[in-house]
């Protein structure tokens, strides 16, 4: 249950029972996108990006590396279909929420 609050970017004293509710105060959304990187990002370009990011705000990035041991690995015995070059995949992220009663229901 606790999992369902934190990824419904609840706070963390939120009781469950909010859940039960079917007239929110707000409403959450998310959005994410990947890249995969076949070449290193230099220092400065990962300072600018650090950079944008706090100039944006509530953005995250997720840094998933390969290569390492999973290049060790035969493709015959694991398929995996991001094994060709790349050294990591990085996720970009951003959750934003608005007021329900601002919300317009498209039908």
């Amino acid at each position: 249950m606790n999992s369902v609050l934190f990824w419904g970017n609840f706070d963390n004293t939120t009781s469950p029972s909010v859940l039960l509710s079917r007239n929110p105060d707000s409403v959450n959304f998310l959005k994410r996108k990947s890249d995969y990187v076949k070449t290193p990002i230099s220092i400065s370009g990962l300072q600018s990006l650090f950079k944008k990011m706090v100039e944006i705000g509530k953005v995250g990035l997720v840094f998933n590396s390969y290569g390492g041991r999973m290049s060790e690995i035969p493709e015959s015995e694991t398929p995996f279909p991001h094994r060709a070059g790349n050294i990591f995949k990085i996720q970009y992220s951003v959750n934003w929420n608005e007021e329900a009663r601002k919300l317009t229901r498209i039908t």
